[in-house]
């Protein structure tokens, strides 16, 4: 769960306490979502960062959003969760972490790897929005198979994100109109495909791609992941083994995985509903 949202307003069209408004709007519509905190960071530039927050690893306000890195370069609003976030703390080698969450770890990653490496690096399900304080660039970045939504605007010198589509609307940032293209594609298909949306204008940010927008107003599409380059590349490493060997294999796969989402700091569940695939997870 959790939910994200932010404006960026390079050329000052909003007010500040418009651009508020439109972010706090967004989390407030969000609230379903993360009903434990609500965040807001107001940086320069234009840009305001909003967060609601379900709080899954790292209870405590050491793991509230929008979080800063040590370094003040990067701000981060994140939704989802980092399965290998201890070996990446490992890897960054850092003592002075101010708690345990994987929100930090992530930004710190970001901050010392930049933002492909560390998606790179990353096994999880995610949508976050990175702030490069220095460079003035927001990243907009979706996990590898799109388990966690994010979408995105583009107006009149105006960016906007959030990981709800109903949360992006409102009057200050225009009208709304719905895309034909993407009710031709509704009726052909029974869904919309990224990167469309219901709206004119408003786009998915693609599975395993990164979105860059500079303070000129440019994007970069940047796809760190594809699944059909994955799938060729796996399917050369033909596997000689047993039928017994194999099913071993798959065990000991679903085993890590499994083992790797346990990690929590609240009580964790299982909902077991008598298929195949929940009876193995359980």
């Amino acid at each position: 769960m959790c939910g994200i949202g932010g404006v960026w307003d390079a050329g000052g069209r909003l007010s500040p306490d418009d651009r508020r408004a439109v972010v706090l709007g967004m989390t407030d519509a969000m609230a379903r979502r993360g009903p434990d905190a609500q965040g807001i960071w107001c940086g320069e530039y234009g840009v305001v960062l909003g967060h609601r927050r379900l709080a899954v690893v790292e209870l405590t306000d050491a793991g509230a959003q929008p979080m800063t890195s040590r370094s003040g370069r990067w701000t981060l609003t994140f939704n989802g969760e980092i399965y290998n976030h201890r070996s990446i703390r490992d890897r960054l080698g850092s003592p002075s972490f101010r708690g345990g969450s994987d929100t930090e770890t992530l930004v710190e990653a970001i901050d010392a790897y930049g933002v492909e490496r560390a998606v790179r690096m990353v096994d999880g399900m995610f949508a976050f929005a990175a702030w490069d304080a220095r460079d003035r660039k927001l990243h907009l970045a979706r996990d590898r198979f799109g388990e966690k939504p994010l979408v995105y605007l583009q107006r009149e010198g105006v960016v906007a994100f959030t990981s709800d589509l109903r949360a992006l609307r409102n009057p200050l940032l225009g009208e709304f109109e719905i895309d034909p293209e993407a009710i031709h594609r509704f009726l052909e298909f029974r869904a919309i495909p990224a990167p469309l949306t219901v709206y004119r204008g408003v786009h998915k940010v693609l599975p395993g791609s990164i979105v860059t927008f500079d303070d000129a107003g440019r994007q970069a599409h940047n796809r760190y992941f594809d699944p059909w380059v994955e799938v060729e590349r796996l399917a050369s490493q033909r596997i000689i083994d047993t039928p017994e060997g194999i099913a071993d294999r798959v065990e000991a796969v679903l085993g890590d995985t499994i083992e790797a989402q346990l990690c929590a700091d609240v009580p964790v569940g299982v909902f077991l509903s008598g298929g195949i695939d929940s009876t193995l997870v359980t």
